[in-house]
């Protein structure tokens, strides 16, 4: 039993019969009958002043306070009074900040009037004038400046804009374009502004992504891999009648049917490994197709390859344009094509450079149907069946610079009016340069070397002028001039020719009768295994050439 110690003396108390843990004496419930409510957790006793007795206050909710009610009322929870409010607010809904210092001190000064009102130049701006027109989409006031400037067709792209344009809301635009070198305008109304979609042109760029290729997220359409000149023609289709560009990715396309390209249209590739083939025989890859009078115009088709054999058909030609004008093909790989590999019918004022084109069944370059204009320069062609470059009933091209090796013949002319020149010839199985019933043409400046019959051969072809050329080493006669009963080869001129180490002879000119008065003049004739120059023509004109 507890010892309690009064006044010095030891006194003793009565001991619970029962503890708390630890060893405490338990809460005598004859304090006051509301005691035993301290049981639960959390409770707060507190002096009840109605009956002058124990209360508990069970615990609030989270985030509660505990509030006194002042004198005579018991303590509740709850949430804590708030402080005094601001009549006004800022945009945000918070309350503003009130700053006061002495005028001229350079501290925040509140705005308003009365004796806290800062210096002059601390209070609230005046509004300026207000315009009087809005823009629709926004409600805000429209960009003010100065008048445009003119811009004419030889002005640079340099002026002031009287508003600025936006990505989110369309403008109307009307706009006149022309042919290069003039011709006919083209009226585009209602352009409208750039389109989230990413299958609408940004710049009138669509890309198109083959089964294959590594990169198909880039792509605005992917191919499956069969049929694939389906989604290419979706896209070409896509563009707009002033024009755009397709890019295809790497990877190999199969077409079962023609690419079909229009006016002001680009076809382009990554190079040799964006691959198009034929999925099935008999198919022209890659055409474009006017008509007389409705040539199309402006189409280019650069760094792709056709390769007709990739896909284990036997197509037919590669790329065919009928009827198209001031075009290009350029810098692509042209090969194992049923027929010809590039294909120009009817075709003016076009250039075909740095192709390759090998090993394609017929020629590897063609031009037909009485097309002018044309240049077709510093392409490579090798190992095709028929010729290099050859045209047919065409008049008026240039075509130079090419190297044409391992062909039936390098270039086969018929029918022709054009400028021969600085071309490559090796190795062909016929002729280097085979000029054939045509009339002033001209033929200068080339290499003919190694090639099976005769470095350069004109035959049934009148006013022609052979002149500059290296005709070396041929297994036959480096120049070689026929006129027969079909038709004369009368008026040529053959001047300022190299050549020399040829199987047979250096120039030879026969036909008898067939072939005429034409000029033999200071050719270099050394070295040859048969005659330096032999004449079986009438009344030839040979004069100051090198045979010793």
């Amino acid at each position: 039993m507890p010892t309690v110690y009064i006044d010095s003396v030891a006194q003793t108390v009565a001991h619970e019969a029962t503890h708390v843990q630890g060893g405490a004496d338990d809460i005598d419930a004859a304090l006051d009958a509301r005691a035993i409510a301290l049981a639960n957790q959390g409770d707060i006793p507190y002096h009840a002043a109605a009956a002058n007795t124990l209360a508990a206050l069970a615990p609030g909710a989270a985030g509660e306070a505990l509030l006194s009610g002042g004198a005579g009322a018991n303590p509740t929870f709850g949430a804590p009074a708030p402080a005094a409010h601001a009549a006004e607010h800022e945009p945000a809904g918070g309350d503003p900040m009130t700053v006061d210092a002495v005028a001229g001190t350079g501290s925040l000064r509140t705005i308003g009037g009365g004796a806290q009102q800062a210096m002059a130049g601390n209070a609230a701006p005046a509004p300026g004038a207000h315009a009087g027109t809005h823009v629709p989409q926004t409600g805000g006031d429209p960009l003010t400046c100065a008048a445009p400037g003119a811009i004419d067709e030889n002005a640079s792209a340099e002026g002031v804009a009287d508003y600025l344009a936006r990505s989110d809301h369309n403008h109307q635009h009307t706009a006149a374009l022309h042919e290069n070198g003039g011709g006919a305008e083209i009226s585009v109304a209602g352009l409208s502004g750039l389109l989230a979609d990413r299958q609408t042109p940004l710049v009138n760029i669509l890309v198109v992504a083959a089964n294959d290729s590594l990169n198909k997220l880039a792509a605005s359409y992917v191919c499956s891999g069969a049929a694939d000149e389906v989604e290419i023609q979706v896209a070409l289709d896509a563009l707009p009648v002033t024009g755009g560009e397709v890019l295809l990715l790497d990877g190999t396309y199969h077409c079962a049917a023609s690419i079909v390209l229009d006016s002001y249209q680009t076809l382009k590739g990554c190079g040799r490994n964006t691959i198009l083939t034929a999925s099935v025989a008999d198919v022209d890859i890659i055409t474009a197709t006017g008509g007389a009078g409705t040539e199309k115009i402006g189409i280019l088709i650069k760094d792709l390859c056709v390769d007709g054999d990739a896909g284990g058909q036997v197509n037919d030609i590669g790329i065919k344009w009928t009827y198209v004008d001031r075009s290009r093909i350029e810098g692509c790989w042209i090969r194992d094509n049923g027929e010809y590999g590039i294909e120009l019918w009817h075709c003016d004022f076009n250039t075909i450079s740095n192709n390759i084109c090998q090993v394609n069944t017929a020629s590897a370059i063609y031009l037909d149907g009485t097309g002018h204009g044309n240049s077709i320069t510093g392409n490579i062609c090798q190992g095709n069946t028929s010729h290099g470059i050859e045209t047919y009933d065409a008049y008026d091209n240039t075509i130079t610079g090419n190297t044409c090796q391992g062909n039936l013949n390098g270039i086969y002319i018929y029918n022709g009016l054009h400028t021969i020149t600085g071309n490559t010839c090796q190795g062909n199985s016929n002729n280097g340069i085979w000029i054939d019933t045509c009339i002033g043409q001209t033929v200068t400046g080339n290499t003919c070397q190694g090639n099976t019959w005769y470095g350069i051969f004109l035959r049934r072809s009148d006013y022609c002028v052979i002149t500059g050329n290296s005709s070396k080493d041929n297994t036959m006669d480096g120049i070689y001039l026929l006129g027969d009963g079909t038709h004369n080869s009368d008026y040529n001129t053959l001047t300022g020719n190299v050549c020399t180490g040829n199987g047979d002879d250096g120039i030879e000119i026969e036909g008898a009768g067939d072939a005429n008065k034409n000029i033999v003049l200071g050719n270099q004739l050394l070295g040859n295994i048969g005659t330096a120059l032999v004449d079986g023509g009438n009344n030839t004109e040979p004069a100051h050439n090198i045979t010793v």
